[in-house]
Order: C-alpha cells, then sequence, then structure tokens
C-alpha cells in the first residue's frame, strides 16, 4: 500500500488533526478535555502538521511542527511528540517516516529542527542523523492564540509566550 508524507496546514486536515489518532488534546469530535489543543493550534498561524497518510487519505500518525525564537530572532522548528492512527502500522516506521519529512522540510527552508530526544531516539539514530544539545531557549513568538496546548509539557499554555527549557530537546544537524 502506497504511503505519502506530508508537512502541511490545510485548514481541514489541520482541524481534523485529532479525529483519526489515539489520545489526541486536538479531537473535534470528542468530550470536553480531550480537545483543548484544538483551538489553539487551529488559531496560530505558526503550527504546521506533518502526517503519513495511506491511500484512502487515512491519517496513519501526525505530529505537529511549532515554530519558535531564540533570543537574536533565528526561528527554529520544534517537532512534537508524534501521534499514532487507527491502523496497524509499526510505531516505529511511523515516527521515522514523520521525522524524516519535518527534516527534509527543515533542511529546504534553511531552518533548525529541534525535536525531544526521548521520543525521537530510535527514529535519529535510524535515519543516521547527528544531533547536538539545544543550549539555546526557545519562545514562541507574538504570544499564543487563546490558549495552547503543549505536548512537550502536556500542559495548558496562557502565558503571552511560551519558552522551551533547555532539557530534552537537540538539534538535528
Amino acid at each position: 500500500m502506497p504511503l505519502h508524507a506530508a508537512i502541511t496546514d490545510e485548514p481541514e486536515l489541520v482541524f481534523r488533526s485529532g479525529e483519526d489518532v489515539v489520545g489526541s488534546c486536538q479531537a473535534a469530535s470528542r468530550q470536553r478535555g480531550q480537545n483543548i489543543g484544538l483551538v489553539g493550534y487551529c488559531a496560530h498561524g505558526k503550527n504546521k502538521m506533518v502526517g503519513l497518510w495511506d491511500d484512502n487519505k487515512i491519517l496513519i500518525g501526525r505530529a505537529i511542527i511549532k515554530v519558535s525564537y531564540d533570543d537574536e530572532g533565528r526561528g527554529y522548528c520544534v517537532l512534537q511528540p508524534s501521534y499514532f492512527g487507527k491502523l496497524d502500522f509499526p510505531r516505529n516506521f511511523t515516527t521515522r517516516s514523520l521525522l524524516a519529512t519535518a527534516r527534509e522540510f527543515c533542511k529546504r527552508h534553511d531552518i533548525p529542527l529541534v525535536v525531544p530526544v526521548l521520543q525521537y531516539k530510535e527514529a535519529l539514530r535510524d535515519l543516521g542523523c547527528d544531533v547536538k544539545p539545544l543550549n539555546k531557549v526557545l519562545s514562541s513568538d507574538r504570544g499564543l492564540a487563546f490558549y495552547e496546548y503543549d505536548d512537550l509539557t502536556r500542559g495548558l499554555i496562557s502565558q503571552d509566550h511560551f519558552t522551551y527549557g533547555l532539557g530534552g530537546l537537540v538539534e538535528v544537524i
């Protein structure tokens, strides 16, 4: 079965980003508390989704990419943890595909890619990626949307801007 990986901000796909994966906080049709990230994610133009679909457009897996900035104003793509669809695909294959797609996108646009090392450790190794610890603090730019849920901290954020700390993030070289 052919698979298709892409990075998108297409409104329909973004709005449905939590529908076809397990355990997401971005599902429009789930009960309150299981959709707390959807509005903030859809309302903010800095977010994109990297996804892996089959020929029937069924989502196999996805991860969110958030653009963040260091103190000097340089942009970074922060790849959030992966979520997996209902199809029975190996998670390591899906994670590797999402990381490879995000890596290619960032290289093409000359934007550094930052990932949580624990989530992507095996995929980084399988793809032969070199990494270095991120020794910078990254912040969201221009404030957040109404509210924003962050997978890396597993919490609802409502400050003027959100800062990623130094722990656990690596820059993919």
